[in-house]
């Protein structure tokens, strides 16, 4: 979910950008929605990181055709 978010990084600064401006506010009126800072585009980055570390390591031992239990320790250890 946050590896898509961050695909659509360039769409959701435009739309940030369209419902600040004049014309968006007479769309969308004045409600007031929080803006992603360049810090936190960082964070959600660095999260992807460290959750796809996460997300290969569930992949390999969710194996049904093949034993996993051998992989367990050399992968808990990469971690």
């Amino acid at each position: 979910m946050l590896q898509k978010f961050i695909k659509l990084k360039t769409s959701i600064r435009i739309f940030f950008e369209i419902v600040l401006s004049s014309e968006g506010q007479r769309e969308f009126g004045n409600k007031s929605l929080p803006s992603i800072e360049e810090e936190n585009w960082s964070l959600i980055e660095g999260m992807c990181i460290i959750v796809r570390i996460f997300a290969k390591a569930t992949e390999v031992l969710s194996g049904e055709k093949f034993p996993t239990f051998v992989y367990a320790m050399p992968i808990l250890r990469r971690i």
